[in-house]
């Protein structure tokens, strides 16, 4: 009953938020709360359609709201200055690389599908093949992926926004906090008790002697790499504020970091621990070095792994050292990367499509693979053309932004979300962490690319354009707009 009532609500809910708060608070606290508070395994299933599932109502909502308030919203706050509240004009990206990566993603959902329609045999098991109906099922679903990440960089591209994303983040993540520190001690039984049913094997929310906290994320590593994000996004608030409220965010990122090593998600708190220090001691060009390097390599890591460039025999023996189930955990991860990318270059271009034919079968017929990567589970589906598409579309750009300096002057925020996007990017290698959360942030610096090829249109103050203040992007107004506010300086 409150599962239904949660679930079918939140629209209800998001509407409020939008008449209370700014769009961008709105959207922001729709898109993130419902990832963190909808209950797990309820959907509606039509057919040839995409699932009505949390995700959905939780995007949905925001965007159908967001829609709704545009107008209202640019009467309101846009104004002839630079004001706290700016988004960009219409819905569709207008960078030319995120466009084009959107165009593919659509035709290759099409021919996925138009080349995985026949029957084949994979070990004891006989998998039918895809009908022309998938075509409109896949295409939907592509469709649906990308609205966090149209509502991101609509909304979230300009300074504001960015900084806003961080602080949410960071908010959301101390939210999130008291019932994780309540299930680190008393065990993962909020689901149960609030909505019913359990995320995952009970044998899974044991480790080291302990709970491992998943409250309303069905998983303790989908937990992990959340509060993850949440700490990294602390340390980059503490970067962009006044040195009056600096202590404030310092304590809360120890907070969030004592939480997340109780959360004992060692994947989540390494990448912490390998970030952190840059987000706090180095600067924007230094963290969107590491930020494009990072990205390289995620982008890279399918090839890597399949000409054996990763070194798995050292990292599990290095994971030895630490813990022995972890080490056997890491090993088993690397057994099934083989058999995956082993089937996957069986169909490279654009994978096996849906109903299970990306998957690994016995002599049985008995389902012996585990997809535990994100980017297995990609490849898997829709070959490298899908892979890159994807992946494309999250790391693009960070490595835009990193390596056309020339082009863009990139603030603490920026390089800041950068890096917590990244550090999201690289759990995709063991952990399928891909979430709302996740096309939110990469939405947002997409949006900052067409920013930064637009800042000139962007009317301000006369009297601002003839000073010789610091522009928060990359392009100064262009001279004729620089000699119009000197004409109309005099005149006043």
């Amino acid at each position: 009953m409150i599962a239904n009532i949660v679930f079918w609500g939140w629209p209800v809910f998001g509407f409020i938020l939008f008449q209370r708060l700014p769009i961008v608070q709105a959207s922001l606290w729709t898109v993130i709360g419902g990832y963190l508070i909808l209950p797990l395994h309820m959907s509606l299933d039509l057919p040839a359609l995409p699932a009505i599932d949390r995700d959905m109502i939780a995007v949905g909502s925001a965007m159908a709201c967001a829609v709704i308030t545009s107008a209202q919203y640019r009467a309101k706050f846009v104004t002839t200055e630079i004001s706290q509240h700016r988004s960009l004009p219409g819905w569709v990206p207008q960078f030319k690389v995120i466009k084009i990566l959107l165009i593919i993603l659509i035709l290759s959902s099409i021919l996925t599908v138009l080349s995985n329609r026949d029957t084949v045999a994979s070990g004891g098991r006989i998998l039918i093949g895809m009908g022309i109906y998938d075509v409109f099922s896949w295409i939907l679903t592509a469709l649906v992926t990308m609205m966090p990440f149209v509502l991101a960089r609509k909304f979230l591209s300009y300074e504001e926004g960015q900084r806003a994303l961080l602080f949410v983040l960071c908010f959301a993540g101390l939210i999130s906090s008291l019932p994780t520190l309540y299930e680190e001690r008393m065990s993962p039984q909020l689901h149960k008790i609030i909505y019913g049913g359990n995320g995952v094997a009970w044998k899974q929310n044991l480790r080291s002697g302990g709970f491992r906290p998943a409250v309303f994320l069905g998983h303790g590593l989908t937990l992990g790499i959340f509060m993850a994000i949440a700490v990294l996004a602390t340390a980059g608030c503490v970067r962009t504020l006044s040195a009056a409220r600096k202590p404030i965010f310092v304590v809360a990122f120890l907070w969030l970091f004592g939480t997340l090593v109780l959360i004992k998600a060692f994947g989540a708190l390494l990448i912490v621990i390998l970030l952190a220090p840059v987000v706090f001691l180095c600067g924007a060009r230094f963290q969107m070095l590491i930020a494009g390097s990072i990205a390289i390599i995620i982008m890279s890591y399918p090839i890597l792994r399949g000409t054996d460039l990763v070194p798995t025999d050292m990292l599990v023996r290095n994971a030895a050292k630490i813990d022995l189930q972890r080490a056997a955990s890491l090993e088993f991860r690397f057994d099934n990367e083989d058999e995956l990318l082993e089937k996957a270059s069986q169909r490279p271009a654009f994978g096996w499509g849906g109903w299970g034919r990306s998957r690994v079968y016995d002599e049985r017929g008995r389902d012996v693979g585990t997809t535990d990567g994100q980017w297995a589970i990609i490849l898997g589906l829709g070959g490298w053309v899908r892979y890159l598409t994807v992946f494309g579309l999250l790391s693009v750009s960070v490595l835009i932004l990193a390596f056309k300096k020339k082009d863009y002057e990139v603030s603490i925020a920026t390089s800041s979300l950068c890096l917590v996007l990244v550090a999201n990017l690289i759990d995709l290698i063991p952990n399928a962490g891909l979430s709302i959360v996740t096309w939110t942030i990469a939405g947002a610096l997409a949006g900052r690319l067409e920013v930064g090829a637009q800042t000139t249109e962007v009317p301000v103050k006369a009297e601002s354009l003839t000073t010789d203040r610091h522009y928060p992007y990359a392009r100064r107004p262009p001279r004729q707009f620089q000699a119009r506010g000197s004409t109309v300086q005099k005149e006043m």
